[in-house]
């Protein structure tokens, strides 16, 4: 079954279509605008669409603004530890003479 959500239309039923978009998208994250950030984020929290929206920022690369219930600090977090995790995940391809646990540099086979 195919939902509004899945379809692309997720907006449709974002909690924020409502609410003046100038709210997600403060100057900074910090001082003052520190509680619009969290007025932001509290919307997001009961919204049903929620990671739809966060996905779409992420595969976008939105850089400014609240997506998903996270601000742009947390975005970036999230970025760079998916980024670090895929830089981990190595795939090893059995050769001769070398082992899974072969040295980082690939100079000799670390012993089994």
């Amino acid at each position: 079954m195919t939902t509004k959500a899945d379809s692309g239309s997720w907006w449709e039923l974002a909690a924020c279509r409502t609410v003046s978009p100038e709210l997600f998208f403060p100057v900074t994250e910090t001082g003052p605008a520190r509680m619009q950030v969290t007025r932001a984020k509290a919307i997001c929290a009961n919204c049903p669409v929620r990671p739809d929206c966060l996905r779409y920022a992420m595969s976008t690369h939105q850089i400014h603004g609240v997506w998903g219930g996270l601000s742009e600090t947390e975005r970036r977090a999230l970025r760079a530890e998916l980024a670090n995790r895929q830089a981990a995940e190595v795939t090893w391809y059995p050769s001769a003479g070398t082992s899974p646990r072969a040295a980082a540099d690939g100079s000799q086979p670390l012993p089994g």
